[in-house]
């Protein structure tokens, strides 16, 4: 290989690196066999300089090999690892409001489709380690010790995630019950600002119009908080599946008649 320079940016998956592997393992053994002299009847061949010139080029190739692979190789852990924490640590959250119920869903739905990519990855990890095993590659023994906690943290995920699956419909129905206890809390608010709008005292031009301001102000933060909270029970709502609705609203109607009415 010529580009020593650009090894490192070749292709590095576990094919390649098996291959090169063998080729310089084995070009390394055959250029040791090389005899320093040979006798050819009345000639003495020196072959020392010979020697010399050929056996650099695999070794040189070779500890490029160990220096890329166990750097690849702690690479692919390292991002496995923090992923599977990850979700084992998202699985197990404490889930108190309606949005924690729709991350939570959606994260589940998310991860359960990625587990069997995260495994396949893991595997082509393993083989990584097989291949430093098998060669003899030199690596760091923290590599090593944090490469066996691994495999166990993609099966704790997995185990999460049936768990989480398991208790799933029940997580459906207590995330209606927050989403209905949000709307009619939503309903309340809505019929509280509605009627301070209407209160003819705002019309009042005989009030001190300092206070009015500061009263108006105050609406609107409140108008401007209720349309942030509709947005997000919007989001929630119309993202999940099965819902049949153009609308927040149109949604809304169907199941809170007044609701629409008020607004």
């Amino acid at each position: 290989m010529k580009d020593l320079e650009g090894f490192e940016r070749m292709v590095q998956d576990v094919e390649f690196f098996r291959e090169k592997l063998a080729i310089y393992t084995r070009q390394s053994i055959i250029t040791k066999l090389i005899p320093i002299a040979r006798s050819l009847g009345l000639i003495n061949v020196d072959s020392s300089i010979f020697k010399g010139t050929v056996i650099p080029s695999p070794l040189i190739c070779l500890d490029c090999v160990y220096e890329v692979l166990p750097t690849v190789a702690r690479q692919e852990v390292d991002r496995l690892t923090k992923e599977t924490q990850d979700g084992e640590y998202t699985l197990t959250l404490t889930l108190t409001t309606t949005l924690d119920y729709v991350n939570h869903l959606t994260f589940l739905r998310q991860i359960q489709l990625r587990i069997e990519s995260l495994e396949r990855e893991s595997d082509a990890v393993r083989s990584m380690y097989d291949l430093i095993d098998a060669f003899k590659v030199p690596v760091p023994p923290e590599d090593l010790a944090i490469y066996q906690t691994l495999h166990p943290a993609i099966e704790r995920t997995a185990t999460a995630i049936d768990k989480a699956i398991a208790e799933r419909d029940a997580k459906v129905d207590t995330f209606f019950s927050c989403l209905n206890k949000d709307i009619g809390d939503l309903i309340n608010e809505v019929k509280e600002t509605k009627q301070s709008v209407e209160n003819p005292l705002l019309l009042d031009n005989t009030r001190d119009r300092a206070e009015l301001i500061v009263e108006l102000d105050r609406l609107e933060r409140i108008d401007l908080t209720l349309q942030i909270s509709g947005n997000q029970l919007e989001d929630q709502i119309l993202s999940r599946p099965g819902i049949r609705a153009s609308s927040f609203l149109e949604w809304l109607g169907k199941l809170y008649p007044n609701v629409v009415k008020v607004c």
